[in-house]
């Protein structure tokens, strides 16, 4: 595949092992891309902290657009733009009333806040060691917030919430699944495809030659917006119905993206050992 100027990846279910791990072959073929002189974007609802430690560990510098794009990182790691739901906003949304099984979480700045720890939720966070803090919401520095986010192994009581919270806050927030476990709260008009096109525009990189891969419902914007969007075997369904007629790889267990980068761009059979 010829003048392919950029790679944007998702992380979890997407780069990362179910382990939220990123495997030796991974790092390997994301090196070798680098190297060759095309861009890597990481797209991530994962706070800025988590994702400089995976980069860290692939051994890149890459432009991050972490929260779903709300907090956009150059190659040197300076924010270069966010977007921030107003402290008003975010004081009713955290005065909602959840299912005990539902966990609110709260990004704020280089901070992740929590009122319940929450087992699952911080198993993903060990390969990083980001933790969260608990405090009573009311405690926090200020209401206005990056992220809210909401985690629970209860689906049915995750749609409910995302039904009441799309009639409360559809018109002043975006509101959607990044997957079944979690549902995601940005301010209005944040998403990956959109924070994509304002850093292609001024990188002077065509969306058409730019390959992305994703699993979830975050990444809809994103994979439809550039020439190649691929989608993950083990990818959310909606993700699918939304983009048929888009490609399916292997799954993140089984090195999907890696497979597919060194077959395509690297024309390598594998790198693997």
């Amino acid at each position: 595949m010829k003048d392919i100027q950029a790679v944007v990846i998702d992380l979890d279910g997407t780069l990362l092992n179910n382990n939220h791990e990123v495997t030796k072959f991974t790092k390997k073929v994301i090196r070798n891309i680098v190297e060759r002189g095309i861009h890597l974007f990481i797209a991530t609802g994962r706070h800025p902290v988590d994702v400089r430690h995976f980069c860290r560990k692939m051994g890149v510098e890459t432009y991050l657009l972490c929260c779903n794009g709300g907090m956009v990182y150059n190659k040197k790691g300076e924010l270069i733009s966010t977007r921030e739901i107003e402290g008003g906003i975010s004081r009713k949304l955290l005065n909602i009333t959840t299912h005990p099984e539902v966990y609110t979480n709260v990004y704020q700045n280089e901070l992740w806040f929590a009122e319940q720890e929450n087992e699952a939720l911080n198993a993903m966070h060990i390969e990083s060691g980001f933790e969260c803090e608990i405090i009573e919401f009311e405690q926090m520095p200020n209401y206005t917030i990056n992220k809210v986010f909401y985690y629970s192994h209860n689906p049915l009581e995750l749609a409910q919430l995302e039904t009441r919270l799309v009639q409360k806050f559809g018109d002043q927030l975006s509101i959607y699944p990044s997957s079944k476990v979690c549902l995601e709260v940005m301010p209005k008009g944040v998403n990956k495809g959109n924070s994509l096109s304002e850093l292609f525009e001024s990188l002077q990189i065509r969306r058409e030659n730019v390959l992305a891969f994703g699993d979830g419902q975050n990444d809809i914007e994103m994979l439809g917006m550039v020439g190649k969007g691929l989608i993950m075997k083990n990818a959310d369904s909606k993700l699918i119905e939304a983009l048929p007629h888009l490609e399916i790889i292997s799954s993140n267990n089984e090195n999907g993206v890696a497979q597919y980068l060194s077959k395509v761009l690297l024309q390598e059979n594998s790198l693997q050992d």
